[in-house]
Formats: structure tokens, C-alpha cells, sequence
């Protein structure tokens, strides 16, 4: 990299590097004081874009070849000019209308898939892609944390404002409390248990309810966010990898955003929407097919350990061409969450949203395209990101 900004000629020596370290070629042209030509940069970008979905490639350099993709810039995205910034136009891929069927009663299926229907779906456009980094950026840049005009529901507004958004912290809380009511003498007697953790839990348990929400309301206070949970964490925010760490109220927030850009209606997906571009009239049981692979997506067996570049397990995509449809991030759906059939989870409260696909860290039943889970609109972890939708009819 030191060398590529020292030679005179710094081209030819990435011309070089192209053929021996493509992701080392690509670092050096991403730097901003190196002059590369424009051809030059479309070449190996597009070179970029080959290896990371070679199917023959080792996945670690498939990764690292995504990563260099993004700090290079992914021409797949169309940038554009808009009223309210600069944005990205992702590629979308159209489903077509037609009678879909929705849940599984395989054996390996958990409850709240039995009993799916069969659904009618008018056509729709879907990201071939989560949402990136790289396209929330500019989100950011524009001022989308700022502009009210973009919170467009009661709750995003309650959130944006910074009201509810210790909520979900302190729902986990007193899940915990409950747990270490019933449970702190077990805990106690662990021999290995850290001294410390275990102060920390009995403390919590001799706290009567008074005591311990007065704890809670000023160890988490609400407040205002204008960033991305981990947006500052290194193992997520390549612009290549998808965004995570955002709650509902956000994902809605840049649809809205996008909308008013292009003048087209981009909005997150219904579950039933979600389900039918993963599995398509076949059914799949997983989004390419019904063979399962650890090497075909970013799940717990991957060992990965953190969401991957987008596009870069080819051999997990749909037949149709969409990845990352398994792994790598959970995705927000609009759907609330009911279940199929006469069962009921009573955990579930009616505002919880289906999130669709399992992650980085997910096991195998949470990664079949049937699964499903729930979350608050207000939860922002790192395995939560969103996937777009365009509709073409009403």
C-alpha cells in the first residue's frame, strides 16, 4: 500500500497485484491519495465481483475480496443524486404473482410454522441484497437521523424523539430478574461462577419491585440515537456488510427516506412476501435448495463469528438470484406476529414483528426458510438488519 502511493506509475503495479493478491490490489486503490484509472477501477472491480461469487474460491478470500469490494465501491449499486442527498439504488429482483405456500410441517419445523396457508401475492421487487453499510452512509450524511419528516409512524416518532428507546433494555431486565428469582441458589453453587457475577445477581435479587425498577430506569435511561447500534464496531461496519443494530422504527425511517428520493415505493417486506422470494413455487426448504451446507451461508457452523460481505456465498442464493437470504442477518418483516395454526405462544406479545432468515450465530432450525421469530420494534442487536421491497402493482 506504502508503494503503490510512492511509484510513479502506480497502475502498472496494480496491474501486477491483480494477478497475485486481488484484495491487496483492491486496498490500494481505495486509497485516496493513489491516482488508479478509471478503467482500471471498473476492472478490478468487476474482478471483485467475480471471485467473491466463485464458487471454487476458498470462502475466507471470498470475504476478504467482498470487504475490499466495499471500501473500493460496489458498481451493483447505482448512485444517484436526490432532494434529500446522495443515495444508492439497490438491485432488485421481481417476484412474480401468484399462490404461494407459507410454513412447513417438516419435523425439524417449530410449532408457529404448522398450519401455514397458502397466499396470493401480487408481483413485487426484492433487494438482491440486505441493506448495506454502504447505502445506510448516506442515509446518515443526509441528515436522516434529523429530519423528523421521516418518522412517519407514532412509534418511530416516540422513538426518534428518544422516549422509548430503553424499552426493550429494560423488558430484558426484568426477564432476567424473574429468571434469577427462581434460579440464583442454583447459580450460587457453581463453583467456577466469577465472585463478582454472582454479587451482581443476588443483588438484583433481593431488590423488591420498587427498588429494582428505580435500579433499571437509572442504570438505562432513555435517550436520542443517531447512529446504528454498532456502527463504530469493526467486525460490522464494512460498507459491504449488511447493516445491523437497527430496530424497526429505523429501517422504516430510510424507506421512507428512499421513497421520497426515487419517487417509488420502497418499503420493508410482509413475511408472507419474504417467504415466497426465499423458497419460491417449489418450496425450498432452504433458500437455494434442500440440501443443507455450512459452506452455502453465514451461520453459527460457518464460524464466521460476524455478519460477511453481501453476495459472497454463491451457493446458497435462491435459484432467482437473491443472497443472503439465510444467514448472516436476521430481517425485519412488517409482519405482527400471530401464529398459523390454533397455537399460541403467550410470550408473544401483539406488537412483536416477525423477523425472518436466522444469522451469523444461528443454529440450524432457525436457518430454513420457514422459520420464523419475533422481536420488538425497538430491539437492535447486532444479527438485525432489513432487506427492501418495491412494489410494481398496488
Amino acid at each position: 500500500i506504502l508503494s503503490s502511493a510512492m511509484v510513479s506509475q502506480p497502475n502498472n503495479l496494480l496491474e501486477y497485484l491483480i494477478e497475485v493478491n486481488l484484495p491487496l490490489a483492491a486496498r490500494c486503490a481505495a486509497q485516496s491519495d493513489i491516482k488508479v484509472s478509471a478503467d482500471l477501477k471498473t476492472k478490478i472491480q468487476q474482478l471483485l465481483i467475480n471471485r467473491s461469487q466463485d464458487t471454487d474460491a476458498d470462502l475466507r478470500h471470498r470475504i476478504a475480496v467482498g470487504l475490499a469490494l466495499g471500501n473500493l465501491g460496489d458498481p451493483r449499486y447505482e448512485i444517484c443524486p436526490g432532494e434529500y442527498g446522495t443515495y444508492y439504488l439497490p438491485p432488485l429482483l421481481s417476484i412474480p404473482s401468484g399462490v404461494y405456500k407459507i410454513g412447513s410441517e417438516e419435523k425439524e419445523a417449530d410449532k408457529d410454522e404448522w398450519g401455514g396457508p397458502f397466499v396470493a401475492l401480487n408481483e413485487f421487487q426484492i433487494g438482491r441484497f440486505p441493506v448495506t453499510n454502504a447505502e445506510w452512509s448516506l442515509f446518515m450524511k443526509a441528515g436522516g437521523y434529523e429530519d423528523e419528516r421521516w418518522w412517519t409512524t407514532d412509534a418511530a416518532k416516540i422513538w426518534w424523539r428518544g422516549e422509548s428507546t430503553a424499552i426493550e433494555t429494560r423488558n430484558r431486565m426484568r426477564e432476567e430478574k424473574v429468571w434469577l428469582d427462581v434460579n440464583f441458589d442454583n447459580l450460587s453453587k457453581i463453583g467456577d461462577a466469577p465472585t463478582e457475577i454472582v454479587k451482581i445477581c443476588k443483588s438484583i435479587t433481593v431488590m423488591d419491585k420498587i427498588q429494582f425498577e428505580n435500579a433499571i430506569e437509572e442504570k438505562f435511561p432513555s435517550s436520542r440515537f443517531r447512529q446504528p447500534r454498532h456502527w463504530s464496531n469493526r467486525a460490522f461496519n464494512n460498507p459491504s456488510q449488511p447493516i445491523v443494530g437497527i430496530c424497526l422504527h429505523e429501517a422504516q425511517a430510510y424507506c421512507a427516506w428512499l421513497s421520497a428520493q426515487t419517487g417509488k415505493i420502497f418499503r420493508i417486506p410482509t413475511e408472507f412476501e419474504w417467504e415466497a422470494a426465499a423458497r419460491g413455487f417449489a418450496g425450498r426448504i432452504y433458500a437455494h435448495g434442500n440440501e443443507y451446507n455450512p459452506l452455502y451461508f453465514n451461520v453459527l457452523d460457518t464460524h464466521v463469528g460476524h455478519t460477511t460481505p453481501v453476495g459472497v456465498f454463491p451457493n446458497g442464493s435462491t435459484p432467482e438470484g437473491l443472497f443472503d437470504m439465510i444467514g448472516n442477518c436476521w430481517e425485519w418483516t412488517t409482519s405482527t406476529y400471530k401464529p398459523y395454526s390454533i397455537w399460541n405462544d403467550t410470550q408473544m406479545a401483539a406488537i412483536s414483528k416477525i423477523v425472518r432468515r436466522g444469522s451469523w450465530y444461528g443454529g440450524t432450525r432457525n436457518i430454513r426458510a420457514s422459520s420464523r421469530y419475533w422481536n420488538s420494534p425497538n430491539r437492535r442487536n447486532d444479527y438485525l438488519g432489513f432487506r427492501l421491497v418495491c412494489s410494481v402493482l398496488p
